[in-house]
């Protein structure tokens, strides 16, 4: 928003352009675990890493070969980025289906756990430490990066149950249904949806041909102050001996009448602006 404009794009409590966010839970016997989520918190789902892990994390969790900037189906935050992004396109309706699959990979996640830590005892009656941490590793990597592949077959499935504004559960003829907007918006005049016909109402300014004239006046008169800088910077170049006061002057008269154009056609696009009200229409071309 231009500086000084009070407001706030209506949102989920947590940040939209958060990157990652993570739960670090202390535990006992180097059990110790991080519960990381790539991308906003409201679309993502937690998983699982251990703090004395034997090994780096899963490969597509730290895989160069996409960054913000370029799109990677090896990186695992664009899977969690691209579901977040598309369910903005009907918040209310998609989300719903995102924490679900999110709870659903998290409940997962638990169990897995109660279960490798069971193992990794075993292993640590009858052997090292590190053996029972390496067993840690290895499971909590392989499920993440399992749950990885998972999110992304999901992002695919919300492209196809929510394509085309419309919500399609399957093939038969009752096997989707419209996506339905808030009544408010709807009837809102600021939309205009319910409230527009072929004369109207007018959104914007509709530049008269006064207007126009005085745009093709100012590139005209542009293209005069740079012909006039051109010949200056020539007779610098040549080290003419004759004073420069004619060519400053013309820059400056350029300068202006640039200025005075500016202003005028401003103070017209500010008139007509003004003028507009609840009454004024535009007529659609056939």
């Amino acid at each position: 928003a231009p500086k000084g404009v009070k407001g706030q794009w209506e949102r989920a409590v947590s940040v939209h352009r958060t990157a990652y966010s993570f739960i670090c839970v202390a535990r006992p016997a180097r059990r110790s675990m991080l519960w990381f989520g790539y991308d906003a918190p409201h679309g993502t789902a937690y998983l699982p890493l251990y703090a004395a892990a034997t090994a780096g994390a899963p490969a597509s969790y730290r895989s160069h070969a996409g960054f913000q900037s370029e799109f990677s189906t090896e990186v695992a935050w664009w899977a969690f980025n691209l579901v977040n992004q598309y369910q903005d396109l009907n918040f209310a309706l998609i989300n719903a289906d995102v924490r679900k699959k999110a709870q659903e990979v998290e409940s997962m996640a638990m169990r897995e756990v109660s279960r490798w830590e069971a193992e990794a005892d075993t292993a640590l009656s009858s052997s090292s430490g590190l053996a029972a941490e390496t067993i840690l590793t290895d499971r909590s990597n392989s499920f993440a990066e399992a749950r990885v592949g998972e999110w992304w077959k999901f992002a695919w499935s919300l492209f196809a149950k929510f394509g085309r504004y419309q919500v399609t559960f399957n093939e038969s003829e009752a096997g989707n249904a419209g996506q339905t907007y808030p009544d408010w918006w709807l009837h809102s005049p600021d939309v205009g949806f319910s409230i527009w016909t072929p004369q109207g109402p007018i959104h914007g300014v509709n530049f008269t041909e006064s207007m126009l004239s005085d745009l093709s006046r100012l590139a005209a008169v542009a293209q005069e102050l740079q012909a006039a800088r051109l010949e200056q910077q020539r007779l610098r170049a040549a080290r003419f001996q004759e004073p420069m006061g004619g060519v400053a002057v013309l820059a400056f008269s350029g300068v202006l009448a640039a200025m005075l154009f500016l202003l005028n056609f401003t103070y017209k696009l500010g008139l007509k602006h003004g003028k507009l009200n609840s009454d004024d229409c535009y007529f659609a071309q056939p």
